[in-house]
């Protein structure tokens, strides 16, 4: 009489994949998080980025001044634009855009929180204007971005090291 076959996996074969199955999402994880932080920083100077354009954009179209400015005083915690300057009621801007920046964000700026407002010719009136403003993860591991305005109101992006 023949023996039969057991079919299935063998204990050491089941301990020995979920092993390998730890190894593997132990190095993914860590690598994934800092993957996920550096996208959100991106997203996010990406975005600011776009609102210094929009804001330039906009005082031009409109022969008006219109302000970046920090909620409630700090760049860090976000930024709209609007007429006129940020204190008080914010002006009538057609179409008013915020920013709120991501928990995962860390925003460091010396800029003034008078805000920065770009003339009808498109230029800054605010000399710290062309100081930087970095923007990193909460992880070193992440690289930061730079934004730096120069005092024709353009701007540029650069991509710093890790830690930086």
């Amino acid at each position: 009489m023949p023996l039969k076959q057991s079919e299935g996996f063998t204990i050491m074969e089941l301990l020995t994949t979920l092993a390998v199955v730890g190894i593997l999402a132990g190095i993914a994880v860590p690598s994934f998080y800092t993957t996920q932080q550096s996208m959100r920083v991106t997203a996010d100077t990406n975005k600011f980025y776009g609102l210094i354009h929009y804001a330039r954009s906009a005082a031009s179209k409109t022969q008006k001044s219109v302000t970046l400015c920090p909620e409630d005083g700090q760049w860090a915690k976000g930024v709209y634009t609007t007429f006129g300057d940020c204190s008080g009621t914010p002006g009538s801007l057609p179409d008013r855009r915020t920013l709120t920046f991501d928990d995962q964000v860390v925003v460091d700026a010396a800029w003034s929180a008078d805000g920065l407002t770009f003339m009808p010719s498109g230029a800054v009136t605010s000399s710290l204007a062309i100081s930087p403003i970095r923007i990193g993860g909460t992880s070193p591991s992440v690289a930061s971005r730079q934004v730096t305005l120069t005092a024709t109101g353009t701007a540029k992006i650069e991509r710093l090291g890790v830690g930086s």
